[in-house]
């Protein structure tokens, strides 16, 4: 199944420790190596109702198996998961410092591999019939707000920036193993692109986030994804 996810090129936008795969979820199980997945995890498959759904936690998960499987050496039906107080999962009986994280969208799913840093990463759809501006109060910031609302910038645009301030949050969020509940207003982004930022955090419930970067991924067309990435040597 690995040979079916693609290795992007960082080309200078990530440290060279980290591992960014990009995996087109298939329009068949039958081309998924369903053989990997745990008894959990394929009780987990058939409780979903759509097979979109299905098909894309199996082919995430499997791909996941197979990459950490091959750079742990390890035969990747036998890698073993525990889950975070988020739902976030990692490896289990391990003596590797290994810090990964998975998202998934569409017919798309990143995943984010490093041994040196805590990783987080997502992506979603822009999808053009959202109404992106319900979502304000929920997502953005005060100053956040009064820049999605300029309209000098255009709609393509403006849609784009909510869009990249959504993913940048849940990514940042995701590198310190929490959620969104956490507080996505408690976080403040730049939109400067190609510059690496670091995480602004407003308020002492973001204690710890203030060492994170991130950057935009671009590489899946009617998608935005967003990698965090923190210091080296902070993985837990």
């Amino acid at each position: 199944m690995i040979e079916q996810a693609v290795l992007l090129q960082g080309e200078g936008r990530w440290p060279s420790d980290l591992a960014i795969w990009h995996v087109a979820i298939p329009a068949s199980e039958q081309a998924i190596d369903v053989a990997v997945l745990d008894a959990s995890e394929r009780a987990r498959a058939a409780q979903y109702r759509q097979g979109s759904d299905r098909r894309r936690f199996q082919a995430t998960r499997s791909v996941l198996r197979n990459v950490l499987g091959r750079h742990l050496d390890r035969d990747p039906a036998l890698v073993r998961f525990e889950t975070g107080v988020r739902g976030r999962p990692a490896l289990r009986d391990t003596e590797s410092a290994l810090s990964f994280n998975v998202s998934h969208a569409g017919d798309h799913a990143l995943i984010a591999l490093s041994d040196r840093r805590d990783v987080g990463i997502d992506v979603e759809r822009i999808d053009p019939t959202l109404d992106w501006r319900t979502l304000l109060d929920l997502v953005c910031t005060p100053s956040e707000r009064m820049l999605l609302s300029d309209t000098t910038l255009s709609p393509v645009l403006l849609r784009q920036r909510f869009f990249q301030c959504w993913t940048a949050k849940e990514a940042l969020l995701k590198a310190r193993g929490r959620g969104i509940t956490d507080g996505l207003q408690s976080l403040s982004i730049d939109f400067s692109e190609g510059a690496r930022p670091l995480a602004a955090a407003l308020g002492p419930s973001m204690a710890g986030m203030d060492d994170l970067r991130y950057c935009w991924l671009h590489d899946i067309p009617g998608y935005m994804g967003c990698l965090a990435f923190a210091s080296p040597a902070t993985v837990a």
